[in-house]
């Protein structure tokens, strides 16, 4: 699996977590995979805001992530 995980923490950790738009419970409720009905565990969501965390990326994940923060809208550049 690959290693470079920075950019899905951060994206992910810009709206899961205290004070955050959604809480990792929350969060994990509503990324699912359409295609599996995959959803990550709670516990998979603190891994991935954790920097400090491992986990395995997958296309369920990936798949599920996306389609949590389907709704949020992200400024051009926001990571340039």
């Amino acid at each position: 699996m690959p290693e470079q995980r920075d950019a899905l923490t951060e994206l992910v950790a810009a709206h899961v977590g205290i004070g955050k738009r959604w809480s990792t419970r929350a969060f994990a409720e509503i990324a699912v995979d359409r295609d599996t009905g995959w959803s990550p565990s709670k516990s998979l969501v603190g891994k991935i805001i954790n920097p400090d965390e491992s986990y395995d990326i997958t296309p369920q994940l990936v798949s599920a992530v996306a389609e949590g923060l389907g709704g949020v809208e992200f400024p051009f550049g926001a990571w340039a």
